[in-house]
C-alpha cells in the first residue's frame, strides 16, 4: 500500500487489523504495536492503547531478528522520525518547518480567531525528530557565547544532556532556529544541526554547536541567499518540539 502510484485518501490502518488490536487490548496484557508502512499513518488509537509503538517501516530479511532485539531490550533504540505523523488526515500537510501565519495558536490548542483546529491540536501526534528509547534524556543549561554576532562572527551554542536512567543509550540532539523577522516569510523552525551522542547510565555530557552567517542565511526578497539584520531564537532538544531555548541577534 506504499510506493509509486499508491496514493491514499485515508491514512487509517486497513482491514480487520483494528478489530484484532481491540481484541488484544481486552486481554489486559502489555501491548506492543509494530507498524510496517512506508508513510505516516493515523495512529491515535494505538498511541492511547499501546504500551509501546515501534515504527518498523519496510525492513529486509533480518527484520525479525532486529525487531526482537529491540523489543527484548537487547538493543536500545535511538532512531528519530524523518517526518511528522498527524492525528488525522485532515491535518495534512503537517510538517515542522511550516510557514508562520498571521494568527498563530501559541499553545497549539484551540483558541478563537486563531489559525487552528477546533477538534485536534495544531501540532502532530508525533513530530519530526521524535523518537523514544529505554533511556531518559534530560536537556538543560543552554548557553550561548554572545547575545550579538556580526559579519563573519560565529556563535557557540552549549547544551548539557543527561542520561537520567539506569540504561546506556544514544540520543540524537537537534538544534533549530527561528528567525523573528525577514524580508520574506521563513519557516517557524529550521533544523540547523544534529549530533548523535552515547551516554552511559547516569552520565552527563556537554555539547557545543557552532552557528555562523551561512546557517542564518535564507533567500531574501531579491532571491539572494544571505542573512539579514534580525533576532533569532535557538531551540535544542530531542525533536522539533524542543522547548529549551535562548535568543541572540545578528547584524550584517
Amino acid at each position: 500500500m506504499s510506493g509509486e502510484a499508491k496514493s491514499r485518501a485515508y491514512l487509517n490502518i486497513p482491514g480487520v487489523q483494528n478489530e484484532l488490536a481491540a481484541q488484544l487490548k481486552l486481554l489486559n496484557k502489555p501491548l506492543v504495536t509494530i507498524v510496517f508502512a512506508g508513510r505516516p499513518l493515523e495512529l491515535e488509537w494505538y498511541h492511547n492503547n499501546s504500551d509501546a509503538i515501534l515504527m518498523a517501516w519496510f525492513l529486509g530479511s533480518e527484520s525479525g531478528n532486529a525487531l526482537a532485539d529491540i523489543i527484548s531490550g537487547k538493543v536500545n533504540p535511538s532512531a528519530k522520525l524523518a517526518m511528522s505523523f498527524p492525528y488525522t488526515v485532515g491535518q495534512v500537510p503537517v510538517y515542522y518547518n511550516q510557514y508562520k501565519t498571521g494568527r498563530p495558536s501559541v499553545t497549539g490548542e484551540y483558541a478563537e480567531y486563531r489559525s487552528c483546529y477546533i477538534d485536534v491540536p495544531n501540532y502532530p501526534l508525533y513530530s519530526f525528530g521524535h523518537g523514544l528509547s529505554y533511556s531518559n534524556f534530560i536537556y538543560s543549561n543552554l548557553q550561548i557565547s554572545k547575545t550579538l554576532i556580526t559579519g563573519n562572527e560565529r556563535l557557540e551554542v552549549i547544551v548539557q544532556i543527561e542520561n537520567r536512567s539506569p540504561i546506556a543509550g544514544e540520543e540524537v540532539v537537534q538544534l533549530y532556529i527561528e528567525c523573528k523577522s525577514f524580508s520574506v516569510v521563513r519557516p517557524v523552525r529550521e533544523l540547523k544541526a544534529i549530533r548523535k551522542v552515547f551516554l552511559t547510565a547516569g552520565e552527563t555530557q556537554q555539547l557545543t554547536f557552532i552557528l555562523g552567517k551561512d546557517d542564518l542565511a535564507y533567500y531574501n526578497i531579491n532571491m539572494e541567499f544571505t542573512p539579514e539584520n534580525s533576532d533569532y531564537i535557538i531551540y535544542v532538544g530531542g525533536s522539533s518540539l524542543a522547548k529549551l531555548n535562548t535568543e541572540f541577534s545578528y547584524r550584517c
